[in-house]
C-alpha cells in the first residue's frame, strides 16, 4: 500500500467548499492568493476524479508524499505525460 492510499484527509470546508482534506483546501487557498481560477473535482474519468482544474488549462492532482513511480502507476494512461506532452 502506497503512502497515498494509507492517509486519509480531514475534511475542510474553505471558501464555503468542502475539500476531502486540509492539503486540498490548503491549495485552493494558495490558488485564490496567486490568482488563478479553479474548479474543484469537476470530472469523473471513469472512476478517477483529479482534484483540480485550474485557468480551465491544466490538471492538479494533490497527493501526500509519495514517489513519481507510484504517481504514474495510479494516473489513468491518458494523464501520463499530460504535463509534458510526452
Amino acid at each position: 500500500m502506497s503512502k497515498a492510499e494509507s492517509h486519509q484527509g480531514i475534511p475542510t470546508i474553505y471558501n464555503g467548499v468542502r475539500f476531502r482534506s486540509r492539503t486540498e483546501a490548503r491549495w485552493a487557498a494558495l490558488f485564490d492568493l496567486i490568482g488563478w481560477e479553479y474548479e474543484y473535482e469537476p470530472l469523473d474519468f471513469d472512476g478517477y476524479i483529479p482534484d483540480f482544474l485550474v485557468d480551465g488549462a491544466f490538471w492538479v492532482e494533490v497527493k501526500a508524499a509519495t514517489t513519481q513511480a507510484e504517481l504514474r502507476a495510479e494516473a489513468p494512461q491518458g494523464a501520463q505525460g499530460a504535463r509534458t506532452g510526452r
